[in-house]
């Protein structure tokens, strides 16, 4: 049926919608960010989906991003859980976000599996708007989810250098900056791996995974 505003009238129900070599350029200086995002809709099994690409820089880092999601009617069904899949590098930093969101336009009913690897916590900032000390090497995976207006990394586990680490961060976004709460323990912790939460270089120049770079700032510090 055409559209209209008359309530007498059926309502217009889409029954599919289709992107066909959908291309963005973005530009954004404050970010130091500029890339280019390919998108279209792929029909798998008769369940549509999103598929975009994104290629340029962020940060001032080269970036590469896939993602796979649901298709774009699926945004507004409640009903359905609408998967999600990305795949990241921002320079040294990868990151895989796994998972559906229940209802995506309102954010709710988030069930996600985050993974997290880098050189250094601290490029996560232009990421996630969350700053980070400066830290040895890592990698982190847990479970992203967002109620009560928090953002919740639960059950995370991983290595931060030779340190294992692993516990919650709930993270409160804020319009000035958010607050961040975390708990986290170690089995076995290398007091060197937190040298940067006391403006030390962080790690040893034994520690696993560093970047040349990193091992040079070590012995220089040593």
């Amino acid at each position: 049926p055409a559209l209209s505003s008359d309530p007498s009238r059926p309502a217009t129900k889409l029954g599919n919608l289709r992107i066909l070599n959908g291309q963005a350029h973005a530009v954004l200086k404050r970010l130091h960010a500029d890339f280019n995002v390919a998108v279209a809709t792929h029909e798998t099994d008769s369940t549509p989906q999103i598929v975009a690409h994104t290629t340029g820089t962020y940060a001032g880092q080269p970036i590469t991003a896939d993602f796979i999601g649901g298709g774009l009617l699926a945004l507004s069904d409640a009903a359905t859980p609408y998967a999600v899949d990305l795949k990241l590098q921002n320079g040294p930093t990868h990151a895989s976000l796994v998972g559906a969101v229940q209802n995506p336009l309102n954010f709710s009913g988030v069930n996600l599996k985050l993974q997290l690897t880098g050189t250094n916590m601290e490029l996560l900032l232009p990421l996630i708007g969350i700053a980070f000390p400066k830290t040895p090497s890592y990698q982190l995976q847990g479970d992203l989810d967002y109620t009560d207006g928090k953002i919740h990394f639960r059950d995370f586990a991983g290595k931060l250098g030779s340190s294992d680490v692993q516990g919650n961060l709930e993270i409160l976004p804020g319009r000035n900056r958010p607050v961040v709460n975390a708990n986290v323990t170690s089995r076995q912790v290398d007091l060197a791996d937190l040298g940067g939460f006391i403006g030390s270089e962080p790690g040893r120049l034994n520690t696993p995974n560093q970047t040349p770079e990193q091992r040079q700032a070590v012995a220089r510090a040593e």
